[in-house]
């Protein structure tokens, strides 16, 4: 099960790992998701593993550039609590087999633009993948769609750039300034899965 287990809250950067809360959506229906309600996964977790490969030129701020290849893993974690709140965490590994080196901020509210649940029962994540976003020219746009099954529900996860309007190229930038150029950004959805109870457990309540 991916990220079941607790997680280790410490990382190379000195980051603490952060819990997500997110306010109350409405329920959404669909006849073609099979009227999957968001009301019907309150007590429900889900777990989304996905990976990508990174080719760029890495620009310092002192001029000197650099060309790379970059694999990294990530983890999506959403919890519907059993009174409709929304908790999500995003873990980042900047290796298949690290620990996590660096942890999304959260999302202030559902209607931010940035998580949503739309009426086709599918969750939706926009969040820029460098921390100086104004002056980062795409986003990471995740849907995990959920679908009923024998024995509950099952989800896919599909993981995709979106440059911002009047954008041509992407370009990533941090809060150092330092500027990466891709050449070539390819993602690979590992596998998603969803379950009965709190992935959260210990951290945030029922």
């Amino acid at each position: 099960m991916i990220g079941r287990s607790s997680p280790d809250t410490r990382n190379g950067c000195g980051a603490i790992i952060t819990i997500a809360l997110f306010c109350s959506l409405s329920a959404g229906y669909s006849a073609n998701a099979a009227e999957i309600n968001l009301s019907d996964l309150r007590g429900y977790s889900i777990d989304a593993e996905w990976s990508d490969r990174r080719v760029y030129t890495k620009i310092e701020v002192s001029g000197q550039r650099k060309r790379s290849t970059l694999r990294t893993r990530q983890i999506e974690q959403i919890y519907v609590s059993k009174t409709g709140r929304i908790f999500h965490r995003r873990t980042y590994y900047d290796k298949p087999n690290s620990k996590p080196s660096y942890q999304s901020e959260k999302v202030r509210s559902a209607k931010s633009g940035r998580f949503e649940w739309t009426s086709n029962a599918t969750f939706i994540l926009r969040t820029s993948p460098f921390s100086n976003p104004e002056r980062t020219t795409f986003i990471w746009v995740r849907r995990i769609k959920i679908s009923r099954s024998a024995n509950g529900f099952t989800c896919t996860i599909k993981v995709t750039n979106a440059l911002q309007k009047g954008e041509t190229k992407y370009i990533g930038v941090d809060r150092r300034g330092i500027t990466r150029i891709f050449h070539s950004y390819k993602f690979k959805e590992r596998q998603c899965e969803v379950f009965k109870g709190n992935v959260f457990k210990g951290e945030v309540g029922p």
